[in-house]
């Protein structure tokens, strides 16, 4: 974001931008153009900063037929064996009851192999 100035018209002219309120937001494609983008408004000689781009979501995978008394620190490390970055296991309940059920939802973080995931089988000994 960028402090409007004087000659702020031109410079949405020049790259991607967007009004709002007394500051420009300037966007770019990719986040190889951060870099590009950070250097325009320095060769300008305006004042800027940067707001860090969102963290992305986990994607939310769930595995059903373990059974009730599978430990969640076993799951975990299982998936982290596989070369997946898990961030979290929630074994799922019932909501009035609150009586565990053989549903865990695992909180994956986005990883060049996270498709993978539902090809995989999670082969339990203790069944």
């Amino acid at each position: 974001m960028m402090k409007r100035s004087i000659d702020y018209r031109d410079l949405l002219k020049q790259c991607k931008a967007k009004e709002a309120g007394e500051f420009v937001k300037l966007f770019c494609q990719t986040p190889k153009d951060i870099k590009a983008l950070i250097d325009f408004p320095d060769k300008k000689g305006k004042k800027y900063f940067v707001i860090p781009e969102r963290a992305e979501k986990p994607i939310k995978v769930v595995i059903k037929g373990l059974p009730l008394d599978m430990d969640l620190d076993e799951i975990k490390a299982e998936l982290t064996s596989k070369n997946f970055s898990v961030d979290k296991v929630n074994q799922l309940k019932k909501y009035k009851t609150m009586e565990s059920l053989k549903i865990y939802q695992v909180h994956l973080l986005p990883t060049e192999n996270i498709k993978g995931i539902y090809n995989l089988d999670l082969s339990c000994p203790r069944q």
